[in-house]
């Protein structure tokens, strides 16, 4: 099926003509109802507990303004491509990679800003670098960041203090990483089971680049993962957990059952890291909100609260880090393109990017805020005194990009099998490295010109 948009075409699955007919049928045409003098923008986003707090903020300048979050959307980008094909979309749409701001962009389904960021006076210059590949697309901006950040290493520094090692620094390499992790490993000394895991290595990308390797060519057209550099960052996601046992495996993570926000298609390691399961994570500082969370409520309950610091990820050929942004953009079929505008004003303020700075949700975007003491040195969480890591990492992080020659969702779905299959061990990292190399091949060689999800 085709739903012409805008100028724009949208190619629908035919499994997902069922679900857009009950869309259309239930909610087409349908809007939350409006209090007089209130209007209702509904913005779709993730389930990050911060969020509320960032409206609440909003709502204080713009009280004529009620921006919602659609839960039940929970930041699907299929489900609101249903729902922009159906003419229903929301108002307010976060994008997370840049690969999803160019498909929407291409289609017409986002409102061009770049004259009102003009208008209004929006230096793109104020933002981190790396963020505007989540604002603009073929040269036009679409989006305003609303954080930033890169992967660190978190680290327990109790588990540190009671085994003896010195705490992680830019110093650290690979060698010095996997040494702590087995001191910090812990046995129980009646049955040998693992009660504590050293480390939890949580993405390949920034191990393959650290290594040396690339996902990709130098014009972004072939996958060249099957490299010794790509699968020597592969081996220590690998090894960590299937042939060390320093971190957990798929099945071992599985019978701790963690949950929570924070985490990806498996699940979030954050519950693992704040209950003292892991003694060092890589994650981006908006763990931090989580981490505080289990804080307050491990001292409720009579507990030591969890102490943790904040290093760069170890090193083995190079030092990189992944970087990652959050943009929010417009429906380009909003009723309010001039009150969503102000909501994406309002994220480049001193005071919602203060709000970044207090609720750990990430870095702010904008660099003088995130440069201020107010980021530096948080009077409300004085034990956290290493935010100046997370600014020393940003020039190491790299963008991470997908090639357009192959569809997001199946580029997406070979990453998860790969990285699943690594967890659980039933690919050797050579096995992994050749068969996804020339799964994501054959797919961008099947679907050249296409740029299709």
């Amino acid at each position: 099926m085709n739903q012409t948009s805008r100028g724009g075409t949208y190619r629908m699955p035919a499994k997902a003509l069922p679900a857009l007919l009950v869309f259309i049928l239930c909610f087409a045409g349908c809007r939350e109802p409006q209090s007089e003098g209130t209007i209702r923008l509904r913005w779709v986003t993730d389930i990050n507990p911060a969020r509320e707090k960032q409206i609440q903020l909003f709502r204080k300048s713009h009280p004529h303004i009620d921006v919602f979050v659609d839960q039940a959307s929970g930041g699907s980008t299929a489900k609101v491509l249903i729902q922009l094909a159906a003419h229903a979309g929301p108002d307010l749409i976060d994008i997370y990679s840049p690969e999803n701001l160019a498909y929407f962009a291409q289609y017409d389904s986002l409102l061009d800003i770049t004259d009102m960021c003009s208008e209004a006076r929006i230096d793109l210059d104020m933002f981190w670098p790396q963020c505007q590949a989540w604002m603009k697309h073929n040269n036009r901006i679409y989006g305003i960041p609303t954080n930033a950040g890169t992967l660190v290493l978190f680290y327990n520094k109790d588990h540190f203090d009671e085994a003896g090692i010195e705490y992680p620094d830019e110093t650290w390499d690979w060698e010095d990483y996997l040494s702590a992790a087995r001191r910090l490993t812990k046995r129980n000394p009646d049955n040998q089971r693992i009660e504590r895991y050293g480390c939890y290595p949580n993405e390949i990308r920034p191990l393959v680049w650290q290594a040396g390797g690339h996902f990709w060519d130098e014009n972004l057209t072939t996958c060249t993962l099957n490299t010794p550099q790509g699968i020597r960052g592969l081996k220590l996601f690998y090894d960590t957990r299937i042939l060390l046992k320093v971190a957990p495996s798929l099945g071992d993570e599985q019978s701790f059952s963690a949950g929570g926000w924070g985490g990806g298609v498996f699940g979030s390691p954050i519950p693992l890291f704040a209950t003292g399961r892991v003694s060092m994570l890589d994650m981006g500082r908006w763990g931090i909100v989580t981490f505080r969370q289990y804080q307050k409520e491990q001292k409720e309950a009579g507990l030591p609260p969890l102490r943790f610091g904040v290093a760069p990820l170890p090193r083995d050929a190079t030092r990189a880090t992944w970087f990652l942004s959050r943009s929010t953009t417009i429906n380009a079929e909003t009723r309010y393109p001039r009150e969503c505008f102000e909501f994406l004003k309002f994220l480049t303020t001193p005071e919602y990017n203060h709000l970044i700075c207090q609720a750990g949700d990430g870095i702010p975007s904008v660099k003088s805020i995130a440069e201020s003491d107010l980021f530096l040195r948080d009077p409300d969480y004085p034990q956290e005194d290493q935010n100046h890591v997370y600014l020393e990492d940003i020039p190491y992080g790299k963008v991470f990009r997908v090639p357009s020659d192959i569809k997001a969702a199946e580029y997406q779905k070979l990453y998860d099998i790969t990285v699943l299959r690594l967890r659980e061990g039933t690919l050797t990292p050579e096995e992994a490295a050749e068969d996804f190399t020339s799964q994501v091949n054959r797919a961008i060689a099947r679907n050249r010109g296409q740029n299709e999800i």
